[in-house]
């Protein structure tokens, strides 16, 4: 087998005096990310509103536990399938130009669908052919994003603003679902997706006005050619050699299969089992984020735990426990339904927060995008596998049995990657924070 290129360690060591001095001027640009932050936020509440909208409509239309499921599964799963080959595109492009480019091919999508609705021609697999079009899109938007963070925000300021992030995440969240009913009960479908494209355009101001510092990667420094595979490997060999990396990846992909099912199918558990409509849907969804803003507060106040695994651990736990209240609730009980969906908004924060917080601070800058796609892949994978799954299974089994097979599945595999695995361990890799992890030639 041909042998790589050797290191070029004077290279290496430019790249990396490089890249510290882009740190070191972090507080320069962390008012033109707060500008670009706000934009963001701004389309995640269109999104968010018409993504509820398409949702509702795919619920009422089918009455379909599988379809339900299928939406999810082809939008987030092309999302999964296109996030290596993102990643790495997201370290070789403009982040900025890739982000205006992305948003602007989503909005191009959100016409075709009004279009559709527009004139009656709307059928379900062209509902889903989209969703899957605008997973391909999010599949490059979010790397890209979160690549940027740790460019333009100080190390210091990471974990406050990854929990004022959540915070906000869940204010926009909140507000979505009701907003999304009061148009429901106003205004045409086609009229309420107008709202993406309209936040879109709002989004994309701050976008071209702020300046974004590239990152240089060894590439440009080694002079050689490098392919998308060996890029997406150096990622992966980056999280395989950091302590714990692997482990606690392996633990959210866990989660990311047991635990969606009861979120994928809520509106079909609302309305076939509680017999309630898109206004209870919209109050239990925004109760979710009742309890995701105080969680993010805290964690913008806080800072988290000094160990940060063990907020990942408790975070995912008791989002468990509130998935089994949820479960548990007699019928037309939504108020001890909400109370299960602010337990599950609560915590997210904490894990999510902690989880970020130990990922921005081990990568190093110049393989932030190719290592984040690498860690979405292997969590995220088991999602629309679940997804689809849960919605053949709930057809069999029924939604109550099968949220409880899978809530007792999940708190069995949290004990086991707790008690029998390095996911403790994790910390060190905050310790030593060994950047020569990525760079040992291959063969």
């Amino acid at each position: 087998m041909k042998e790589e290129p050797q290191r070029n360690i004077e290279g290496d060591n430019a790249l990396n005096s490089e890249n510290d001095q882009i740190l070191s001027t972090t507080n320069n640009h962390f008012k033109s990310y707060i500008f670009f932050w706000i934009g963001q936020l701004i389309s995640l509440l269109g999104s968010n509103i018409v993504q509820f909208v398409i949702i509702w409509w795919i619920t009422i239309e089918t009455q379909s536990a599988l379809y339900l499921a299928l939406s999810v599964t082809l939008g987030f799963g092309t999302q999964v399938a296109l996030t290596p080959l993102a990643g790495v595109l997201v370290d070789r492009w403009s982040r900025r130009q890739l982000i205006a480019i992305v948003d602007l091919l989503q909005a191009i999508v959100t016409f075709g669908l009004i279009y559709l609705f527009f004139t009656g021609n709307v059928i379900i697999w062209y509902v889903l052919l989209i969703l899957s079009i605008r997973g391909a899109l999010q599949a490059f938007h979010l790397p890209a994003v979160k690549a940027i963070i740790p460019v333009l925000v100080p190390r210091s300021k990471l974990s406050r603003m990854n929990g004022l992030d959540y915070f906000m995440n869940g204010l926009i969240l909140l507000i979505g679902p009701i907003l999304a009913v009061l148009l429901l009960t106003n205004w045409e479908i086609y009229e309420i997706l107008w709202v993406d494209v309209l936040t879109f355009l709002i989004a994309v101001i701050p976008l071209l006005l702020i300046t974004i510092p590239s990152i240089k990667h060894k590439a440009s420094v080694v002079k050689e050619k490098v392919s998308f595979q060996r890029e997406f490997m150096e990622g992966l060999r980056f999280i395989k050699k950091t302590p714990g990396l692997l482990t606690m990846l392996t633990v959210f992909s866990i989660t990311n299969f047991f635990m969606p099912a009861v979120f994928i199918l809520l509106p079909l558990w609302v309305t076939v089992v509680h017999n309630a409509g898109a206004e209870q849907l919209a109050f239990l969804m925004a109760l979710q984020q009742v309890g995701m803003i105080p969680g993010a507060a805290l964690m913008t106040v806080w800072k988290g735990f000094n160990r940060k695994i063990v907020g990942v651990v408790i975070g995912i736990l008791f989002g468990y426990m509130g998935l089994l209240l949820i479960t548990l609730a007699p019928i037309g009980s939504f108020w001890l339904m909400g109370i299960g969906m602010v337990l599950v908004g609560l915590t997210v924060p904490i894990s999510n927060v902690s989880s970020q917080t130990i990922w921005q601070s081990v990568v190093p800058l110049n393989l932030q995008g190719r290592v984040f796609s690498v860690r979405v892949t292997i969590a995220q994978a088991s999602f629309p596998i679940a997804t689809l799954i849960s919605g053949i299974l709930a057809d069999i089994f029924g939604l109550k049995l099968l949220f409880l097979i899978f809530i007792v599945l999940g708190l069995a595999s949290m004990a086991y990657s707790w008690f029998m695995t390095s996911l403790p361990q994790i910390e060190q890799a905050l310790t030593n924070n060994n950047l020569d992890l990525i760079i040992t030639p291959q063969k």
